[in-house]
């Protein structure tokens, strides 16, 4: 089942509380497409109708509203629910219960946000509960709904204190700080993870058991490319079959079975071999081989690099739209260059006028929204959106002028070092350690312009008789985390100009960052804390929410 990161919500409530809640969902990625309230009340000496402050809100923003009295009154409007077909029911503060019936509307069911504990205070009031019983924390919780009062499945817990001071009203604005700014965000990844129905396929028992214990999925022990297998895990239902075994051969065959025996809508494989990746034009495509996507993080990660070397000074670089658009990131450093109070001054005026874009400032491991009057320190880290042509001009203007380099050390002769020496040969002077014979001889024997050493980056002795102090940029990419980060700060020891470590294991991040190693990372920008993805708006002005709008009325996440 595929979940969007954007969701179709039915919000439900009547309290101020849970309206704080909905004016954060309003400005999310994700769409209030209805709203379920109590019925308006009569209050106050002048027995005035008052509407509760979900519906005023619903009202200011043409939401459609229903008010229903009872469960009964709300089973009577199923139908009209139905028909709005949203992704997920989200309950805070509502008071009315659900029938079985109304839980079965949405794709992905109904979430209560509930202000405690669960099991801790179930029903109306928890806070008063938590406060009058003496309770020290309490917190919010997302559940699944079923049909009794909050005792479904937990999918997160947010936790406060509760000290002598504390009343319900400040209680309860604690439990919207820290409920209100994982609302939008949980519902997209506890959804995502519970109701992608995964279905796991793998020769090795011990590793299918230790799946199934962490996580819900099906596991099947058995060969991926097996018609039997196939069958076995309802290929003939399945929306992608994803092969990424080991073997580019297994993962070619079981996506053209699961497309001629099953029908399977979206294959993707993950190709290591080169050889198939220069020719992936003509092979894959539904008149050979049936395959919709390739995934090679190997040349993705040889791609980055290569093109950290091509622009000195840069910490990270992607390419998008075809090879036109670049991302990339610098850091602020040399104390020599003058800070301005605006850091649009900054940019020389023919990359201003070509497009160029400050797209984010990371400081002190927080990413800030830049705006014409935000000044920059030194430690910042700016993300550049700009031209290929204009990325050497940015990189000049904010650091020091890097010569280009030409002596390169790749230690690690595996796929990922294969592919990079390739690119490199051509126009730089590059020497690469590989600690097996055997590979060593065939590099040997495949590249063309690289000197090939068998041996190990860790001796000393080697390194010293290859000259590191004159090598401008020491590459580790060998498939073991250690030894590249060993290596990589013994070669910075011992004259490197500059390293680059491949890391694979986030917990090994922190550990060298602030040293002279930069990582690499091929999908996210610093290590998952932001994300940049690039996408082609299809439909016209009726169909889509995007085409014809103004870029500040999009709602993005």
């Amino acid at each position: 089942m595929h979940i969007p990161y954007s969701l179709k919500i039915i919000f439900a409530g009547t309290s101020y509380f849970s309206s704080k809640f909905l004016d954060v969902l309003l400005s999310s990625q994700h769409i209030i497409s209805g709203i379920l309230t109590q019925p308006d009340r009569i209050s106050g000496r002048g027995k005035k109708i008052h509407n509760s402050p979900i519906k005023k809100i619903a009202k200011h923003h043409n939401i459609p509203i229903f008010q229903p009295c009872s469960s009964k009154e709300l089973d009577d409007i199923a139908d009209t629910l139905k028909a709005v077909n949203c992704d997920i029911i989200l309950v805070i503060a509502y008071s009315i219960i659900l029938s079985k019936k109304i839980l079965s509307l949405p794709k992905l069911g109904c979430i209560n946000l509930h202000g405690s504990l669960l099991p801790r205070w179930r029903g109306s009031a928890p806070v008063n509960r938590a406060i009058q019983f003496g309770d020290k924390e309490t917190g919010m919780t997302f559940i699944k709904m079923d049909e009794k009062i909050d005792t479904g499945p937990i999918l997160h817990t947010y936790k406060c204190d509760i000290t002598d001071f504390d009343t319900t009203e400040t209680v309860l604005n604690k439990l919207y700080k820290i409920g209100a700014g994982q609302v939008g965000g949980t519902l997209a990844e506890n959804l995502s993870s519970e109701h992608n129905d995964i279905t796991i396929i793998d020769t090795d028992e011990y590793k299918l058991r230790q799946l199934q214990e962490k996580y819900d999925l099906k596991t099947i022990q058995g060969h991926a490319s097996h018609p039997t297998i196939l069958k076995d895990a309802q290929a003939e239902d399945a929306d992608v079959l994803i092969a990424a075994t080991y073997s580019d051969e297994i993962n070619i065959l079981a996506c053209q079975i699961a497309y001629i025996l099953f029908k399977t809508p979206n294959r993707i494989a993950r190709i290591r071999s080169t050889d198939y990746i220069q020719e992936s034009l003509k092979l894959f495509n539904p008149a050979s081989i049936p395959i919709d996507y390739l995934i090679s993080p190997e040349m993705v990660i040889a791609k980055n690099i290569f093109n950290l070397i091509e622009y000195p000074g840069a910490l990270q670089f992607f390419i998008f739209s075809i090879d036109k658009i670049s991302l990339v990131s610098l850091k602020i450093s040399d104390s020599s260059i003058e800070l301005v109070k605006h850091i649009i001054l900054l940019l020389p005026e023919h990359a201003i006028n070509s497009g160029t874009r400050i797209a984010a400032i990371l400081r002190n491991k927080t990413f800030i929204h830049p705006k014409s009057s935000t000044p920059i320190e030194i430690g910042d880290e700016i993300f550049f959106i700009t031209t290929i042509e204009n990325v050497k001009l940015i990189t000049n203007e904010f650091q020091k002028i890097e010569k280009p380099y030409k002596r390169i050390m790749i230690v690690g002769g595996g796929n990922i070092g294969a592919m990079l020496a390739k690119k490199l040969e051509k126009n730089y002077q590059v020497k690469l350690i590989e600690k097996n014979q055997r590979r060593a001889a065939e590099l040997a024997k495949k590249l063309k312009n690289t000197i090939v050493f068998y041996g190990n980056a860790s001796n000393e002795e080697l390194l010293v008789q290859e000259h590191i102090d004159q090598v401008e940029v020491f590459i580790s990419i060998t498939d073991d985390d250690e030894a590249n980060i060993m290596s990589a700060m013994l070669a910075k020891k011992m004259g490197a100009k500059k390293v680059l470590a491949l890391i694979q294991r986030k917990a090994y991040v922190d550990l060298v960052q602030g040293r002279n190693t930069n990582v690499i990372s091929t999908c996210a920008i610093r290590n998952g804390m932001a994300e940049v993805l690039e996408a082609v708006v299809k439909g016209d002005e009726t169909t889509s929410q995007i085409i014809g709008r103004e870029i500040c009325n999009i709602k993005l996440p």
